[in-house]
Protein backbone atom coordinates (compact mmCIF):
# COMPACT_ATOMS: atom_id res chain seq x y z
CA UNK A 1 0.00 0.00 0.00
CA UNK A 2 1.35 3.32 -0.83
CA UNK A 3 2.63 5.61 1.99
CA UNK A 4 -0.13 8.36 0.81
CA UNK A 5 -2.95 6.02 1.14
CA UNK A 6 -1.81 4.10 3.78
CA UNK A 7 -1.73 7.93 5.85
CA UNK A 8 -5.19 8.34 4.72
CA UNK A 9 -6.67 5.32 5.71
CA UNK A 10 -4.88 5.04 9.04
CA UNK A 11 -6.06 7.58 11.51
CA UNK A 12 -6.01 5.85 14.55
CA UNK A 13 -4.35 2.84 16.21
CA UNK A 14 -5.59 1.12 19.41
CA UNK A 15 -4.68 -2.24 21.51
CA UNK A 16 -7.08 -4.57 22.54
CA UNK A 17 -5.90 -7.79 23.91
CA UNK A 18 -2.89 -7.80 22.46
CA UNK A 19 -5.30 -6.76 19.05
CA UNK A 20 -3.97 -4.29 16.72
CA UNK A 21 -6.90 -2.79 15.21
CA UNK A 22 -6.98 -0.31 12.55
CA UNK A 23 -9.31 2.23 12.73
CA UNK A 24 -10.00 3.67 9.17
CA UNK A 25 -10.79 6.99 7.68
CA UNK A 26 -13.90 5.55 5.61
CA UNK A 27 -14.36 8.90 4.31
CA UNK A 28 -11.13 9.18 3.05
CA UNK A 29 -10.95 5.79 1.11
CA UNK A 30 -14.45 6.56 -0.22
CA UNK A 31 -13.04 10.04 -1.72
CA UNK A 32 -9.85 8.27 -2.65
CA UNK A 33 -12.32 5.21 -4.30
CA UNK A 34 -14.84 7.79 -6.13
CA UNK A 35 -11.67 10.05 -7.37
CA UNK A 36 -10.37 7.03 -8.99
CA UNK A 37 -13.58 5.80 -10.44
CA UNK A 38 -14.33 9.03 -11.80
CA UNK A 39 -10.56 9.28 -13.59
CA UNK A 40 -11.06 6.38 -15.11
CA UNK A 41 -14.53 6.69 -16.48
CA UNK A 42 -13.13 10.42 -17.50
CA UNK A 43 -10.32 8.52 -19.41
CA UNK A 44 -12.58 6.00 -21.20
CA UNK A 45 -15.07 8.37 -22.40
CA UNK A 46 -12.76 10.40 -23.87
CA UNK A 47 -10.88 7.72 -25.58
CA UNK A 48 -13.86 6.09 -26.94
CA UNK A 49 -15.37 9.26 -27.95
CA UNK A 50 -12.21 10.22 -29.83
CA UNK A 51 -12.26 6.39 -31.00
CA UNK A 52 -15.90 6.78 -32.58
CA UNK A 53 -14.72 9.74 -33.79
CA UNK A 54 -12.00 8.25 -35.85
CA UNK A 55 -13.77 4.69 -36.41
CA UNK A 56 -17.09 6.77 -37.88
CA UNK A 57 -15.81 7.18 -41.60
CA UNK A 58 -15.99 3.62 -41.50
CA UNK A 59 -19.34 3.43 -40.13
CA UNK A 60 -18.40 1.32 -37.35
CA UNK A 61 -17.75 2.05 -33.55
CA UNK A 62 -14.92 1.68 -30.78
CA UNK A 63 -16.67 -1.53 -30.11
CA UNK A 64 -16.85 -2.96 -33.15
CA UNK A 65 -13.18 -2.30 -33.75
CA UNK A 66 -11.94 -4.07 -30.64
CA UNK A 67 -14.01 -6.87 -31.87
CA UNK A 68 -12.10 -6.76 -35.25
CA UNK A 69 -8.67 -6.58 -34.11
CA UNK A 70 -9.20 -9.75 -31.21
CA UNK A 71 -10.20 -11.55 -34.27
CA UNK A 72 -7.31 -10.44 -36.39
CA UNK A 73 -4.83 -11.07 -33.95
CA UNK A 74 -6.62 -15.06 -33.37
CA UNK A 75 -7.55 -15.89 -36.22
CA UNK A 76 -10.76 -17.38 -35.02
CA UNK A 77 -12.32 -17.63 -31.68
CA UNK A 78 -15.59 -18.86 -30.41
CA UNK A 79 -18.02 -16.10 -28.84
CA UNK A 80 -17.34 -16.54 -25.34
CA UNK A 81 -14.08 -16.31 -26.17
CA UNK A 82 -14.75 -13.04 -27.46
CA UNK A 83 -16.75 -11.75 -24.63
CA UNK A 84 -13.51 -12.36 -22.41
CA UNK A 85 -11.32 -10.64 -24.90
CA UNK A 86 -13.25 -7.79 -25.58
CA UNK A 87 -14.13 -6.99 -21.73
CA UNK A 88 -17.60 -7.21 -22.98
CA UNK A 89 -20.92 -9.00 -22.26
CA UNK A 90 -22.80 -12.14 -24.66
CA UNK A 91 -25.54 -9.63 -25.32
CA UNK A 92 -23.43 -7.32 -27.16
CA UNK A 93 -20.70 -9.79 -28.51
CA UNK A 94 -23.44 -11.52 -30.08
CA UNK A 95 -25.68 -8.22 -31.27
CA UNK A 96 -22.42 -7.10 -33.00
CA UNK A 97 -21.39 -10.17 -34.62
CA UNK A 98 -24.95 -10.61 -35.92
CA UNK A 99 -24.46 -6.48 -37.73
CA UNK A 100 -21.00 -7.69 -38.54
CA UNK A 101 -22.26 -11.03 -40.78
CA UNK A 102 -24.95 -8.69 -42.35
CA UNK A 103 -21.77 -6.90 -43.37
CA UNK A 104 -19.67 -10.14 -44.44
CA UNK A 105 -16.90 -8.67 -42.29
CA UNK A 106 -17.23 -12.42 -39.97
CA UNK A 107 -18.82 -15.58 -40.26
CA UNK A 108 -19.66 -18.02 -37.79
CA UNK A 109 -19.55 -21.50 -38.07
CA UNK A 110 -20.60 -24.40 -35.43
CA UNK A 111 -17.40 -25.63 -33.09
CA UNK A 112 -15.79 -29.10 -34.52
CA UNK A 113 -15.92 -30.26 -30.89
CA UNK A 114 -18.17 -28.27 -28.69
CA UNK A 115 -22.19 -28.14 -30.58
CA UNK A 116 -23.02 -25.11 -28.23
CA UNK A 117 -20.36 -22.82 -29.60
CA UNK A 118 -19.80 -20.96 -32.94
CA UNK A 119 -16.66 -20.20 -34.48
CA UNK A 120 -15.96 -16.86 -35.54
CA UNK A 121 -13.85 -15.88 -38.11
CA UNK A 122 -12.81 -12.81 -40.18
CA UNK A 123 -13.72 -12.95 -43.67
CA UNK A 124 -11.17 -11.31 -46.32
CA UNK A 125 -13.38 -7.81 -46.49
CA UNK A 126 -13.29 -7.55 -42.58
CA UNK A 127 -9.47 -8.52 -42.24
CA UNK A 128 -9.09 -5.63 -44.96
CA UNK A 129 -11.41 -3.22 -42.68
CA UNK A 130 -9.11 -4.16 -39.33
CA UNK A 131 -6.06 -3.16 -41.05
CA UNK A 132 -7.37 0.44 -42.36
CA UNK A 133 -9.14 1.06 -39.18
CA UNK A 134 -5.96 0.05 -37.53
CA UNK A 135 -3.99 2.42 -39.61
CA UNK A 136 -6.22 4.96 -39.40
CA UNK A 137 -6.47 5.11 -35.82
CA UNK A 138 -2.65 4.68 -34.96
CA UNK A 139 -2.24 8.06 -34.24
CA UNK A 140 -4.73 8.14 -31.70
CA UNK A 141 -2.73 5.39 -30.24
CA UNK A 142 0.41 7.21 -30.64
CA UNK A 143 -0.96 9.76 -28.61
CA UNK A 144 -2.80 7.96 -25.59
CA UNK A 145 0.95 6.30 -25.33
CA UNK A 146 3.06 9.64 -25.81
CA UNK A 147 2.18 10.70 -22.11
CA UNK A 148 3.91 8.56 -20.69
CA UNK A 149 7.38 7.40 -20.56
CA UNK A 150 8.30 3.70 -20.88
CA UNK A 151 8.51 2.81 -17.74
CA UNK A 152 5.59 4.78 -16.48
CA UNK A 153 3.78 3.11 -19.45
CA UNK A 154 4.64 -0.34 -18.38
CA UNK A 155 3.93 0.57 -14.83
CA UNK A 156 0.30 1.85 -15.69
CA UNK A 157 -0.29 -1.15 -17.74
CA UNK A 158 0.21 -3.62 -14.54
CA UNK A 159 -1.78 -1.16 -12.34
CA UNK A 160 -4.57 -1.49 -14.58
CA UNK A 161 -4.05 -5.04 -15.45
CA UNK A 162 -4.52 -5.09 -11.12
CA UNK A 163 -7.04 -3.22 -11.26
CA UNK A 164 -9.31 -4.88 -13.84
CA UNK A 165 -8.67 -8.18 -12.10
CA UNK A 166 -10.05 -7.13 -8.40
CA UNK A 167 -13.13 -5.50 -10.45
CA UNK A 168 -14.10 -8.59 -12.70
CA UNK A 169 -17.51 -9.50 -11.64
CA UNK A 170 -17.87 -13.05 -9.85
CA UNK A 171 -17.78 -15.99 -11.88
CA UNK A 172 -21.61 -16.82 -12.42
CA UNK A 173 -23.16 -19.98 -11.44
CA UNK A 174 -24.29 -22.37 -13.98
CA UNK A 175 -27.61 -24.51 -13.22
CA UNK A 176 -25.55 -27.41 -12.41
CA UNK A 177 -23.29 -25.71 -10.04
CA UNK A 178 -26.43 -24.61 -8.28
CA UNK A 179 -28.14 -27.71 -8.14
CA UNK A 180 -24.79 -29.50 -6.62
CA UNK A 181 -24.93 -26.56 -3.96
CA UNK A 182 -28.30 -27.38 -2.92
CA UNK A 183 -27.74 -31.12 -2.70
CA UNK A 184 -25.31 -31.27 -0.29
CA UNK A 185 -26.70 -29.09 2.24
Amino acid sequence: MSPALQHSRLTAQENFDKCTVYVTSRHSVDQLGHRLAMHLRAAYTHLRRRSNLVFSSFRMTADQYVLLSVLAQEGEATQQELVRRCYSDTATIGTMLALMEKKELVTRTPHPRDGRALRVKLTRSGVRLAEKMRQSSSGLRANLVGVFNEHELHQLIELLDRLAGTMRPPARRTNSSKSRSTTKR
